[in-house]
């Protein structure tokens, strides 16, 4: 090869070596505005969704036995839990009536199922494995990862009295001493206790024991949720219009709303460190980073659950209702909704697909949503720093480096022997 087509060659990698790393497309999130959705046919009232990440399905409570015209009609038939696998449903599974809550035990990779009945069915993969039978008629569940429990509350409609009842594995080891009912549970991973609110008090467990309790904080609390970023747990009180911060058994401050709020649900938002409450009668959902309220938005009519996508980045809200839509919020603003079956409930996102999947409660339908480009948003400027570039273009460039490196090492060498060869002979 001649000095000039070398020089050509080389010249060209160099001019491609920029063009790959100027030209890189910087890092893409999507967003709720590139949705498209796909419904998958269920049983009838699918109430709730897990997402099983040992198998890669999605489960399905289904809580209507029957079909139902005209008035509701009391129905003992056995329940379904439908299992999708992507857009398929792949099995259903007979469990007790009235299935509306699911939970998964990471360490068996287990399935819970709660019905009306006193048993809790245990589901491994397609199949069932066991039942439990609990002390009362099981309400809501919370797995425990550090010792593998399942701690499942319970209320006796005859007496009016609750219990906490332990579960591990296929057994019922038994129930936590000193606590009746409890309207909402939490798990700490900073300090491994299961939080469990019960009357105006917060419980601190391990295993079967009470290690700790707060003085009286919360007020009808619907739901408990931990923030691993400050450690805290917070309390959404139905009943007082604020949200209870605890540090340990430690009272923090509260989070205040409107008189009349009814904050019921609460979802994190890792990215930007805020909880969000929805306020149930106020049609609002509040944005909380610690202890402060940093907004209040407007949403729709009676919100009851919050979900955050990380996919997108955004919070989804959905309502108390048979509406056919989600609120999407982003940061402290109300960015879109998106239109889905009717009673949209129990969000639950599949990290293998990226996608969401939706219960619609009143069509007996999940929808599922896929995020498509034309969703998508740089989220990074396109600048020519390598902090911007995708990893290929950034390896893309150091091949090209490499071999003109070589290249002009190459050529030099040539070049210098040659230049030797072609001194003239002393005289």
């Amino acid at each position: 090869m001649s000095s000039r087509t070398t020089y050509v060659f080389l010249t060209v990698l160099l001019l491609l070596a920029t063009t790959i790393f100027l030209g890189a497309t910087p890092a893409a999130s999507l967003s709720s505005t590139g949705i498209e959705v796909t419904n998958v046919k269920v049983g009838l009232q699918p109430l709730d969704l897990l997402y099983n990440p040992s198998n890669d399905y999605i489960y399905v409570a289904n809580a209507q036995s029957c079909p139902v015209s005209g008035d509701l009609v009391v129905c003992n038939a056995p329940g379904t839990i439908s299992v999708i696998s992507g857009m398929t449903v792949v099995a259903n599974i007979t469990v007790g009536t009235a299935p509306f809550t699911l939970a998964y035990d990471s360490l068996d990779h287990y399935v819970y199922e709660l019905d009306s009945s006193n048993n809790v069915t245990v589901i491994s993969g397609t199949q069932v494995v066991g039942a439990i039978e609990v002390p009362a008629s099981p309400s809501s569940v919370v797995y425990d990862s550090s010792n593998d429990y399942l701690y499942l509350s319970s209320f006796d409609h005859s007496t009016g009295e609750g219990v906490v009842s332990v579960i591990s594995g296929t057994t019922l080891l038994g129930t936590v001493e000193g606590i009746g009912f409890s309207s909402a549970m939490t798990y700490d991973a900073s300090n491994h206790y299961m939080y469990i609110a019960s009357g105006n008090t917060v419980y601190l467990v391990s295993g079967l024991k009470v290690v700790a309790q707060s003085t009286p904080s919360v007020n009808n609390a619907q739901q408990l949720l931990y923030d691993p970023t400050n450690a805290y747990v917070y309390a959404a009180n139905f009943n007082d219009s604020s949200v209870t911060i605890l540090d340990n058994a430690t009272l923090i401050g509260n989070a205040t709303m409107p008189k009349g709020s009814t904050p019921n649900a609460l979802a994190y938002d890792p990215q930007n460190n805020y909880v969000y409450a929805t306020n149930f009668w106020n049609d609002t959902v509040a944005a909380i980073s610690g202890t402060t309220v940093l907004a209040t938005i407007a949403v729709g009519q009676t919100p009851d659950s919050a979900f955050y996508n990380p996919m997108t980045d955004e919070v989804y809200v959905t309502y108390n209702s048979l509406g056919e839509t989600i609120s999407v919020i982003s940061g402290t603003s109300l960015v879109s909704s998106v239109t889905l079956g009717k009673g949209p409930v129990s969000p639950v996102y599949d990290p293998s697909s990226h996608e969401v999947y939706i219960a619609d409660s009143g069509s007996n339908e999940v929808s599922v949503l896929a995020y498509t480009a034309a969703g998508s948003t740089a989220v990074s400027s396109p600048s020519s720093s390598p902090s911007s570039s995708s990893p290929f273009a950034i390896v893309g460039l150091a091949v090209v480096l490499i071999a003109a490196a070589v290249g002009v090492t190459a050529l030099y060498t040539a070049r210098s022997r040659r230049s030797q060869h072609e001194q003239p002979a002393p005289t």
